[in-house]
């Protein structure tokens, strides 16, 4: 039989251990469960920044079939390649393995060659490269530099779901789908929706289907409608990083 000091040392050597194992597991618990509280445009951007900042991509490429559709019916279905180079640098190439037929967005322009030569030229920012992957590549500050020279109220902002996943939405209140506004993954914090009124109605763009890629995420999908009706379906495959 143990006498009784070898008793009392097994005691105290038992509860140490699990006093040891119950503050590295209150510990562990902290660290992983330890998130920035997010309720404003500026604490989402502070934390895509903290997140991703000088570890997204800053150039893909990828290939797409591109699908049209007049009156819910697909009236067309072309297959090009596309490459994006932060910043705000996005080429689609008309004709895989062509490079003389695409079409730039740079900045905020829209330029169309055929055969090299430049045959139109317009001025249009296209809202989702800067969210879906310029800001990922940016500071806090100049993310919100960016964003004030877009058409979103920042000072706007609420929380949701869609399609069963919690968001955040940026630009308008609860209820409002008809302002600007851009919807984040509340999780991940990619871009998933984004919604512009104009002269022709309500246009939206929908980003699905991510994958997460060795530096950042990106979609394979690419929605956008008018008005509630499709009239663009992107799929995106051989996808990248260079």
């Amino acid at each position: 039989m143990k006498n009784f000091k070898v008793i009392v040392m097994e005691t105290l050597k038992t509860k140490l251990g699990l006093l040891f194992l119950g503050l590295f597991l209150i510990s562990v618990t902290s660290c992983t469960h330890k998130t920035n509280k997010i309720d404003s445009t500026t604490s989402l951007m502070k934390e895509i920044s903290s997140r991703y900042y000088g570890k997204w991509f800053t150039h893909i490429k990828l290939s797409q079939i591109a699908d049209t559709y007049e009156n819910d019916s697909l009236v067309k279905s072309e297959v090009n390649d596309e490459e994006y180079y932060f910043p705000s640098y996005l080429i689609i190439y008309r004709t895989p393995g062509d490079t003389s037929n695409r079409y730039i967005c740079r900045n905020d322009s829209v330029l169309i060659y055929e055969n090299n030569v430049l045959i139109s030229e317009e001025k249009a920012t296209h809202d989702a490269i800067i969210l879906s992957m310029d800001i990922y590549n940016m500071t806090y500050e100049e993310i919100m530099k960016r964003l004030g020279d877009l058409e979103y109220d920042i000072n706007k902002f609420h929380e949701t779901t869609y399609n069963g996943r919690k968001v955040y939405v940026m630009g308008a209140e609860k209820g409002d789908t008809s302002s600007y506004q851009a919807w984040f993954d509340a999780e991940h914090l990619y871009l998933i929706r984004v919604i512009r009124p104009s002269e022709k109605g309500i246009r939206e763009a929908e980003l699905t289907d991510y994958i997460q890629l060795e530096k950042g995420w990106i979609e394979q999908g690419y929605i956008l409608k008018r008005n509630g009706k499709i009239y663009l379906k992107e799929r995106y495959f051989n996808i990248s990083l260079e």
